[in-house]
């Protein structure tokens, strides 16, 4: 339900449209979340310019079912994503410095519409003095 609600969120945007670049962590949450963010964009009819990032499969459908014109993977995380670095000329490898490098004048991050990042949880530390 939470992926499902964070899609419509993302489709209720003015960055929902044709040409917006998104970028989705692996966890579960933000992969769910992409599995619905690609449904509404088959439906609509959306083709983004890039998706970027750590790179799954999922990534790859979107880009073999034409959701995203290009790939930009800093990081492979699956077999899938590693077969699709190697064989598809739309899925490009960039440097970590091409992706979010401070010194750069155009880091791939600073253009993204749409970011999902992987973190779900929150670490909550107490510190105790005596």
């Amino acid at each position: 339900m939470m992926a499902e609600n964070v899609a419509k969120v993302i489709a209720s945007t003015p960055y929902f449209k044709d040409g917006f670049s998104f970028q989705t962590g692996a966890g579960g949450a933000t992969l769910a979340t992409a599995k619905y963010v690609k449904e509404m964009m088959l439906e609509k009819g959306i083709h983004g310019s890039y998706g970027m990032g750590g790179i799954t499969g999922y990534m790859v459908d979107m880009l073999e079912e034409g959701c995203f014109k290009a790939l930009l993977d800093v990081q492979c995380f699956d077999l899938k994503a590693v077969e699709s670095i190697r064989s598809n000329p739309k899925h490009m490898e960039v440097s970590a410095t091409q992706y979010a490098g401070v010194s750069g004048k155009s880091a791939g991050v600073d253009n993204l519409d749409v970011v999902l990042l992987g973190a779900t949880q929150v670490d909550l530390c107490l510190l105790y003095t005596s």
